[in-house]
């Protein structure tokens, strides 16, 4: 079997080395000096002199962190094609979500529509995701949010280490949120990253210390504070992160290339425009009314592990479908039904690429026989290489 996901962490003798000063202070939580050491690092690598990093214990507390450290109440804008954990966030801040869809271009929150549900109903903030990790420009959702002045906040649990237009990504909104968890490119096993300007940070680090301020308990909070253990993992991935994105790159652009018949024909669709993401996984939309489950399956069966994010979409769900408002997502339920993400991981042989696009191709030339063109043609591979 190709598996999906083999997750690649650092090796013991590559981060014990940075445990030493938690040992030798006695050290191993409520931000000792491994924990600081990887704030810092973080910060010197994707701030820009602009934004500091806030290590967390997982991106979920990262997201309620934020929206604690706002004080935000009552509704949030979040997209319903998006993993359990952008709304479970919402709610656990004391926030009811409000799900608006997304663009069927970029597969993210869509603008015209976020306008349109800002002018109908009353929120506090926005939480947008960069879907699947993709790295694209966002000032047309921070121009909306500023018409209506709520906060925009980034949901890029995928997305560490990729590059939007020209800068890294982690500056839109009012702070971004990543998660090293095992599945992820950046690696640590558990663990979140915020980052943000230093005067919110010092609020996120408040809400994941319990609303302690100088002695006293001023705020809300949890305990969503990273461990010794977990940030010195975090510095030794830090030293092979660009190695794993390198790869994965190398990895899409190859799988692009077996692919181009069916890109160019329009039977699947690629990622459109999107920047330089680290590349968690490659998303691929099939047909309309294409039965995305039988290919996986069919896939499946032939040895090749596929996975269909984010199905089933949010306001779909047994939890979440009583904050829908009754409103239709259409773009959502769309895209939830037809996507499809191929396997991807940083130590993928060529020979391994080349075996997993040819099930694939195959599973397409059972499902998609004599059919017609689904999208318009596109020749992707070029610019996603």
């Amino acid at each position: 079997m190709i598996r999906f996901i083999k997750p690649e962490l650092p090796p013991p003798e590559r981060w014990l080395a940075y445990l030493q000063p938690a040992y030798q202070n006695h050290w191993f939580s409520n931000f000792g000096p491994v924990h600081e050491l990887f704030a810092q690092r973080l910060s010197e690598r994707f701030g820009n002199g602009r934004r500091v990093a806030v290590p967390v214990a997982n991106a979920t507390a990262g997201l309620e962190a934020v929206l604690r450290a706002l004080e935000v109440r009552g509704r949030v804008v979040v997209p319903s094609f998006t993993f359990a954990a952008t709304a479970q966030a919402v709610l656990a801040a004391g926030a009811t979500p409000l799900f608006c869809d997304v663009d069927p271009v970029t597969w993210e929150l869509c603008p015209t529509a976020l306008e349109e549900l800002l002018d109908a109903q009353r929120a506090s903030a926005v939480v947008t995701v960069r879907a699947f990790g993709l790295c694209r420009d966002l000032a047309p959702l921070e121009s909306v949010c500023a018409r209506h002045g709520v906060p925009l906040i980034v949901d890029s649990a995928a997305a560490l280490g990729g590059t939007g237009p020209g800068v890294p990504v982690g500056h839109a909104g009012v702070a971004e949120v990543f998660s090293p968890h095992a599945t992820k490119v950046f690696a640590i096993g558990e663990g979140g990253v915020v980052l943000c300007p230093a005067r919110l940070a010092a609020a996120v680090r408040r809400a994941i210390n319990f609303g302690f301020q100088d002695g006293d308990v001023v705020a809300c909070g949890v305990n969503g504070k990273l461990s010794e253990f977990a940030a010195a993992i975090g510095l030794a991935a830090l030293d092979e992160l660009q190695r794993h994105i390198a790869a994965r790159r190398a990895t899409v652009a190859r799988y692009l290339r077996h692919l181009a018949p069916w890109l160019e024909r329009g039977v699947i669709a690629a990622p459109h425009a999107p920047g330089e993401p680290p590349w968690q996984t490659l998303p691929l939309l099939l047909a309309p009314d294409a039965d995305a489950e039988a290919l996986r399956q069919r896939c499946v069966r032939a040895g090749l592990e596929l996975r269909r994010y984010y199905h089933p979409p949010l306001h779909r769900t047994r939890l979440f479908r009583r904050y829908g408002l009754g409103r239709t997502l259409p773009v959502t339920d769309r895209l939830c039904a037809s996507m499809v993400c191929m396997p991807l991981h940083a130590s993928m042989k060529p020979s391994l690429i080349d075996a997993a696009s040819a099930l694939f191709s195959q599973a397409l030339t059972d499902t998609f026989h004599a059919r017609e063109p689904i999208h318009e043609p596109t020749r992707t591979s070029a610019r996603l290489a």
